[in-house]
Formats: structure tokens, C-alpha cells, sequence
């Protein structure tokens, strides 16, 4: 799941570099979180309802997880910064932030526009006790996103923050 989703932001970076480019699909912002958002879902429901699941196949549902927030994390930058000049796309008078920035749309901001509901990824790894093993990735993770370029919302934070110390008190 997590080569899926990298894949998928793979057809967004093509997609803001040149337009569209395959089947008449926009590989848009809005696309893009839409899938990442029904990549995690799928790693959830497989991880609730799939019961009981080998601790290997938790342990690899935690890592594309962990693997997820990391992609969607870097890519808090405008979309269409680097589209070639000949087919650069015009922003939209009023197009919002969250239309163009792909970490706006799914960590950044919460509200009606956020299609993960402002938990993106979090839900899923609250009922992973096996992401133990990827804490120091999640307080690499709860750092950036706690720093002044990213400023992710508080509650956001707070419940990232909830999740690494409950690892982090599992582990002792």
C-alpha cells in the first residue's frame, strides 16, 4: 500500500509538471488525497475487521502508515511550481490553498475541505501498537509538523503527540 501511494503521488508531481496525462483523469491535489485517503481506509478496515492479523502483516500495515504521513509531509509545496512554462497552469482567482497542497489539504487545515476529516493517518495508528517500532520516525514526523514551516493544527498535533507517547510507554 505504501508503493500505491507513492505511486499516486508519482502521477500528481507528472501531473503538476505537464497536465493531464492519462485516461482524461486530472492527477490533481484533490485526486491525489482522495486516494491516499482510500489507501489508509483500506490499510484500517484491513487492520480492524481482518482480525486476528499475523503481528508481520500489522507491523507492515504500521510501516505504510508511517510511510504515508512521511510522502504526504514533504509535500507541502505549491503544486504547480515546477510545470514547464509553456503549459504552466494559471491559478484560479480564489483557489484555495488546500486545492494546490496536497499536505494543506490532508494535515494542514481541518474543516469541510479536508476529505480525511483532519485525522489523516492517526485513526489507523492508534490501533497499531505495532508502530513501536517506528516512533522515532513518528517524533521525526511530529516534529516537522510541529515547526513553523509546517504548522499543523493543534489538534492534529495533539493526538500525534497522544500516539508517540502511548509507543513510547509500550515499549518500556
Amino acid at each position: 500500500m505504501a508503493e500505491r501511494a507513492d505511486y499516486m503521488t508519482r502521477l500528481l508531481d507528472a501531473f503538476s509538471r505537464s497536465g493531464r496525462q492519462h485516461h482524461d483523469i486530472d492527477h490533481d491535489v484533490i485526486w491525489c488525497a482522495q486516494q491516499l485517503v482510500n489507501i489508509v481506509d483500506s490499510i484500517h478496515q484491513n487492520v480492524t475487521l481482518r482480525q486476528p492479523l499475523s503481528p508481520e502483516s500489522r507491523g507492515e500495515a504500521a510501516r505504510a502508515l508511517v510511510k504515508i504521513l512521511d510522502i504526504v509531509i514533504y509535500k507541502n509545496r505549491e503544486l504547480y511550481q515546477d510545470r514547464d512554462p509553456a503549459v504552466r497552469r494559471k491559478r484560479p482567482h480564489g483557489e484555495p490553498q488546500t486545492e494546490r497542497n496536497l499536505y494543506m489539504r490532508l494535515i494542514g487545515v481541518n474543516g469541510d475541505s479536508n476529505p480525511a476529516g483532519g485525522t489523516f493517518v492517526l485513526r489507523a495508528l492508534e490501533d497499531l501498537p505495532e508502530a513501536v517500532g517506528h516512533v522515532e520516525k513518528l517524533e521525526e514526523q511530529l516534529a516537522m509538523l510541529d515547526s513553523v514551516a509546517w504548522s499543523a493544527p493543534q489538534a492534529y498535533l495533539s493526538k500525534l503527540r497522544g500516539i508517540v507517547s502511548r509507543l513510547r510507554a509500550g515499549r518500556a
